[in-house]
């Protein structure tokens, strides 16, 4: 490690802990300092990532002839003259650039969330995968909480009122279910996670390479 580089680890360990201190301290101005640096260093990394970008997948392919892609280049910068006085052609850009990412979310929503899941709980009901318990309870559980979902006229009152109101109470019971466990799993698992890899990776490991640095063992 060179000595620039034992100073910039230095730096980067009190802005990592100065930034850390927002969640005890609240707003400060070391917190602010360290906000700041973020925010600039990142909108700097974020300019050069995207000029690098379009430099590699539209402007040199633009000047080896492929002309094509001048279309959706003034697309995307069309974008950036709602700032101007040409706003009103950005309206044609932003409504193409919904309409094909709307496109794109829904198509693969529809796949990922609906057909994969529904294939898979018919697969699990056919062959009693990964048991005939466990499969039961994911058809069960899909299509009473699909009941409780349904807050139509013709069907509200069916699953929420009379005669089939307790499969909609079930219904709720495995939503809330589930959403309990993805709640512990993002907000206790993933959250102790990263606060490990921050330290490990902020505080540990440059701690351990300035030790080496500076010969203490």
């Amino acid at each position: 490690m060179e000595p620039l580089e034992a100073v910039l680890t230095i730096v980067g360990m009190i802005l990592a802990l100065a930034g850390f201190t927002f969640v005890y301290f609240g707003d400060h101005w070391g917190y602010g300092i360290s906000e700041n640096i973020y925010l600039g260093g990142g909108l700097a990394y974020s300019l050069f990532a995207i000029h690098k970008s379009l430099t590699a997948s539209c402007i040199n392919l633009i000047l080896a002839g492929r002309v094509s892609l001048i279309i959706p280049l003034l697309i995307g910068a069309g974008v950036f003259l709602r700032l101007t006085r040409f706003r009103w052609f950005a309206r044609y850009a932003v409504s193409t650039l919904s309409g094909i990412g709307v496109g794109l979310t829904f198509g693969l929503y529809i796949k990922a969330q609906i057909i994969v899941v529904i294939s898979e709980i018919v697969r699990g009901i056919t062959t009693l995968t990964p048991d005939p318990v466990s499969a039961f309870l994911a058809l069960f559980g899909t299509l009473t909480v699909f009941m409780y979902f349904m807050y139509s006229r013709m069907f509200g009152g069916l699953f929420h009122q009379r005669r089939m109101r307790y499969l909609g109470r079930l219904g709720k019971i495995f939503l809330y279910a589930s959403l309990g466990y993805l709640f512990g799993k993002i907000y206790v698992n993933e959250s102790l996670d990263s606060v490990a890899v921050f330290f490990v990776t902020y505080i540990y490991n440059p701690l351990q390479e300035l030790k080496i640095f500076f010969g203490i063992v």
